[in-house]
């Protein structure tokens, strides 16, 4: 009796074959999905840190160019809303109802500061004052703190970030 080659495969192996790429597939196309969650977390923490260090950074700068403040006017009061005049020029900070943050330049119309993708949702600017007896000087401090958090429904791109910043005003 003469026995025939075996050439190929058998069913069992073939099954054994597909059931093991089956699973090491599964796992590469977990592997990449967990990338892409993690990718869109990351965008979303540098897109909103971006807008708050762009907009701390302009606030502080007219803060300190700033001839005097007038909202907000007493001491310890928060307010949700910053009104300087810097150079002969008022200038404004608020937040919309559609919680974007907007300035305003007297003479000019609004401008909204922040990029689409991040919305605001606390803007509070509290006025601290200082006095020292001995020099007979109050030195007043202006503090602002900013909470923003992503404008996307995606739950893996929801993030929520606080900033805080406190400028001393210059004496005149």
């Amino acid at each position: 009796m003469s026995r025939l080659p075996k050439n190929g495969f058998t069913l069992l192996e073939l099954l054994v074959y597909i059931g093991i790429l089956s699973f090491v597939l599964v796992v590469i196309a977990g592997v990449f999905i967990t990338f892409g969650q993690g990718k869109g977390k990351v965008d979303a923490r540098a897109e909103i840190n971006q807008n708050l260090s762009l907009i701390i950074g302009k606030i502080q700068q007219d803060l300190q160019d700033a001839d005097s403040v007038s909202t907000p006017s007493s001491t310890n009061d928060a307010t949700s809303s910053l009104s300087m005049d810097v150079n002969g020029t008022t200038v404004s900070y608020a937040t919309s109802s559609d919680s974007t943050l907007f300035t305003r330049t007297s003479g000019s119309d609004t401008q909204t500061i922040n990029s689409g993708k991040v919305k605001f949702n606390s803007f509070l600017v509290e006025r601290l004052e200082n006095t020292n007896y001995t020099l007979n000087q109050t030195f007043v401090t202006i503090k602002v703190i900013i909470t923003a958090s992503t404008n996307n429904d995606a739950s893996e791109e929801q993030y929520s970030q606080t900033k805080q910043t406190s400028v001393v005003l210059r004496q005149n």
